[in-house]
């Protein structure tokens, strides 16, 4: 039988909205000081590789820099007809 009823747990507070649980947050704090580490070595990398990987991993590697240009969408009707207009 279980402790509680359907939907009522037994910290009514529970943990905020959006916030990470331990392991989570350990893990991204390892991952971040690994990529930190690998960007110092960045530039002795390329430096290494044959000119087409480097031109092709610094491609991938600029979605990260630069946005991604998105189409904008139009929310106010269609463009008018200079012809109906009365002037």
């Amino acid at each position: 039988m279980a402790k509680f009823k359907k939907g009522v747990s037994g910290n009514p507070a529970g943990r905020r909205k959006g916030s990470q649980n331990v392991i989570t947050r350990e893990l991204r704090d390892k991952l971040k000081q690994l990529i930190d580490s690998e960007l110092e070595n960045l530039p002795n990398l390329l430096s290494e590789l044959e000119p087409d990987k480097r031109a092709d991993l610094l491609i991938k590697l600029l979605r990260f820099t630069i946005p991604i240009p998105r189409p904008i969408e139009s929310t106010v009707g269609e463009p008018f007809d200079m012809a109906e207009m009365n002037f």
